[in-house]
């Protein structure tokens, strides 16, 4: 029934300011990531026996809407991302999410670049540090540090930087 209520919630979409793609209301994203957030060994069971066109469809609804303007969306959608992550980079599944993100942690849109810091912060959060390659813990490392500066030109994204470096140490150990 949960897996029903999330295709008829994903079909139910909305396009936002992306001409010819769809992308996920703030509700849905709720929704969506409440579904998927549940520790339910059953929903992700739902999660994972969905067709795999539906589940890349969402996923690149999700990664199309980083570039929100509102701080509020862009932590659902990094929190989405996360929980999808959590359930499919263990399998083997989503092997470019990480390498997106730490590219998007440089992106000259602030929007992007936020909303990938945090997203990796909540990914290395929930992940065990197994689930990663040493070539991804790397790229993570990279992408955080890039974005510590004394400088102080984007405080924002240095805040985000330096609350995900905290997630990403059991990652990182062998860098140090």
């Amino acid at each position: 029934m949960a897996c029903i209520v999330c295709k008829n919630l994903i079909q139910q979409r909305q396009v936002v300011s992306i001409p010819g793609k769809w992308c996920l209301s703030n509700q849905q994203y709720s929704v969506l990531n409440d579904f998927l957030f549940l520790q339910d060994q059953r929903y992700q069971d739902l999660w994972l026996n969905l067709e795999p066109l539906f589940k890349n469809n969402v996923k690149e609804a999700i990664m199309s809407s980083l570039a929100t303007e509102s701080s509020m969306v862009r932590s659902q959608i990094a929190s989405l991302i996360a929980a999808i992550a959590q359930i499919e980079i263990p399998r083997g599944e989503w092997t470019e999410l990480i390498t997106n993100l730490c590219t998007n942690a440089s992106h000259e849109n602030q929007q992007i670049r936020l909303t990938s810091l945090l997203t990796i912060g909540y990914i290395c959060e929930e992940l065990n540090p197994e689930d990663l390659t040493q070539e991804l813990k790397n790229q993570i490392m990279l992408a955080l540090t890039n974005n510590i500066s004394k400088e102080g030109e984007n405080v924002e994204a240095c805040r985000l930087a330096i609350k995900a470096l905290l997630n990403s140490i059991p990652y990182t150990t062998a860098n140090f």
